[in-house]
């Protein structure tokens, strides 16, 4: 990397080291302690909290994000820089980063990222290079060979519920969010024969869902009521469902019992169900990180296929990878070019402005004639510097010519 395009940094919470409820607690950390700017670049999902910079204050802003978070009690952050943060933001996008293989929703994340980046009033062309890369190599993945079978966050609660209910023909299933995950959810417990009831925190949202999916649909406060009288319930809510503690207690007559509750499977992060009722729960209930990677993880993927699309994958990273450290390398080089054809033509345009004045009696033609020229000679002088500037990869040359034309 170069002191012009300054490396990559990417300070993460993931599956692997912070829980949904730590995960949750640097995704807010991190809206607090930092700026609109760097705000924008924040990546939250079921999965993963992971927070992106670069350019001169890239370094900088994560290592006092950082420090924060150790201030609040949250450490093992993944920290990354330069080619390490590239090569995983790559396989975040192509889907190698992720549960089930090659799913499509981080491609999406990975999308609004960059729409979010570019919305800023001065986004750094680093950052936004390694999105737009990472976009495509998520793109040709997907597009170039096929993939597993896929088995989104949605399937596998799903699939965790159905051996504990009754059969899905009939299924009574009570749906708990009505965004992405919630309608997800919905739409597969509908086709696979369940009858479905959609909540909301906006019951506008939850008829919405319900309409499309064929079932009823209420408040978060229905919902708590109805989750007594349901075969599974599967929640995907961005805050919590405190609605459901004073049913449970009211209708078990004690804390202790939640035998009249069905199974839970809670694919919010952090999980929306209330502590107490998980803890209760016990085996009835599993949250995103046991969908994630425990004995619930997609074991039926086509493991051929996967090995194909895997060993393609990274193939196209690593070439990405490398396009984008070329590219960093030589943005010196671009930004010198444009620098020396600036001064130049400066340098042309005070010169033929004080030749015309020393020659007033020139009619119009005659003085287009001589600015054409001095156009083509500045641009003949201008060509094979040019010609070097764009063929450098190191730098050299252009530290060269900033040297040689004082730049």
């Amino acid at each position: 990397m170069t002191a012009s395009v300054r490396p990559l940094q990417v300070l993460a919470a993931l599956p692997d080291g912070h829980d949904a409820p730590g995960r949750g607690a640097f995704a807010d950390l991190a809206r607090e302690s930092l700026d609109e700017r760097a705000r924008a670049s924040l990546l939250v999902t079921c999965h993963r909290v992971e927070w992106y910079g670069a350019g001169d204050d890239g370094a900088s802003r994560a290592a006092d994000l950082e420090s924060a978070a150790v201030a609040a009690g949250i450490r093992g952050l993944r920290r990354l820089e330069g080619r390490e943060a590239v090569l995983h933001l790559l396989r975040l996008a192509a889907g190698l980063e992720s549960a089930v293989t090659g799913e499509d929703e981080v491609l999406h994340q990975v999308r609004g990222l960059l729409d979010a980046i570019r919305g800023m009033p001065a986004p750094d062309a680093g950052l936004v290079r390694a999105l737009e890369l990472a976009i495509g190599v998520g793109r040709r993945a997907r597009a170039d060979r096929p993939r597993p079978p896929e088995r989104s966050m949605a399937d596998r609660a799903l699939d965790w519920v159905a051996p504990r209910g009754a059969a899905w023909a009939g299924m009574r299933v009570l749906v708990v969010g009505a965004g992405t995950m919630g309608r997800t959810i919905a739409a597969g417990a509908s086709r696979r024969g369940a009858a479905v009831t959609v909540a909301s925190r906006d019951p506008a949202r939850a008829r919405a869902v319900a309409q499309v999916v064929g079932g009823a649909w209420g408040s978060l406060e229905d919902a708590a009521a109805q989750a007594f009288a349901v075969d599974a319930v599967l929640v995907a809510l961005s805050g919590p469902w405190d609605a459901l503690t004073g049913h449970w207690e009211r209708a078990t007559g004690s804390p202790a019992s939640v035998q009249a509750l069905p199974p839970i499977a809670d694919v919010s992060s952090p999980p929306a169900v209330p502590a107490p009722v998980r803890r209760a729960l016990g085996e009835r209930f599993v949250d995103v990180d046991q969908l994630f990677g425990g004995r619930h993880a997609a074991a039926d993927e086509a493991e051929e296929t996967r090995r194909a699309y895997v060993e393609h994958a990274e193939r196209l990273v690593e070439e990405a990878a490398d396009q984008y450290l070329r590219w960093a390398a030589a943005r010196p080089s671009v930004e010198t070019l444009a620098a020396l054809r600036s001064s130049a033509e400066r340098q042309r345009a005070r010169e033929l402005e004080r030749l015309l004045r020393r020659l007033p009696g020139l009619d119009e033609r005659e003085r287009a004639l001589v600015a054409g020229f001095s156009e083509q000679l500045v641009a003949r002088i201008l060509h094979q510097p040019s010609a070097r500037l764009h063929d450098d990869v190191d730098g050299s040359a252009a530290a060269a010519a900033r040297l040689l034309f004082d730049l």
